[in-house]
């Protein structure tokens, strides 16, 4: 009888620490995901940068300071 209470308090337990295990497993996969969506985020937000110093580096100097003082004055 006491070997019977042993093996149902062993998988009770057994089955607490698999529930506590897939908590943390899932906890970190969505801390993973948020990280990765945040990266591709700074990469976009570099991407476009980079595309907007491209196209000033290419316009004629005068253009560039029309334009700040377009900017400026608003």
């Amino acid at each position: 009888m006491t070997l019977h209470i042993a093996l149902f308090f062993g998988f009770i337990g057994l089955l607490w620490l698999i529930v506590v295990l897939a908590s943390k497993s899932g906890n970190r996969a969505a801390q993973v995901e948020a990280l990765k969506q945040e990266i591709k985020k700074r990469a976009e937000e570099q991407e476009h940068a980079q595309k907007i110093l491209n196209d000033v580096s290419n316009m004629p100097a005068d253009d560039v300071r029309k334009r700040l003082q377009d900017i400026s004055s608003k």
